[in-house]
């Protein structure tokens, strides 16, 4: 995260409302930005717990659903110290779920690296 994320999040053309990541690690880019970061994954599914150091939970999590009842839920999950990012980020993730599935765009991007590391040795 260091030696790219920060630099393309420094840079970019508009401002954001809420940071989306598809990787636990990711939410301490929290601490560098001014805006909600959450991470969210579909509701139900596994995810792994890491022993905290500290008797605070490392993260505030929250089920969404889908207003239009088209999409699966999803669970939302900031960084720890940053709980208000729950509600400020609820109310831009509730209005894109009406319209798209949040978690389909990080199962393309896998998809495209996959596909990337198969035909260019490059990435692999």
């Amino acid at each position: 995260m260091q030696l790219c994320g920060n630099q393309l999040l420094k840079h970019l053309d508009h401002s954001l409302d809420v940071l989306i990541v598809n990787m636990e690690f990711l939410l301490d880019v929290r601490e560098v930005v001014p805006y909600p970061v959450v991470h969210i994954q579909k509701a139900g599914d596994t995810i792994e717990v890491q022993p905290s150091s500290r008797d605070e939970p490392s993260w505030s999590t929250e089920d969404i659903a889908s207003p239009s009842g088209r999409y699966q839920p999803i669970t939302i999950r900031t960084a720890s110290l940053h709980e208000d990012d729950l509600v400020r980020a609820r109310l831009v993730l509730e209005e894109t779920f009406n319209h798209m599935d949040l978690v389909e765009p990080f199962g393309r991007i896998t998809e495209a690296l996959r596909l990337l590391a198969k035909e260019d040795q490059r990435f692999r």
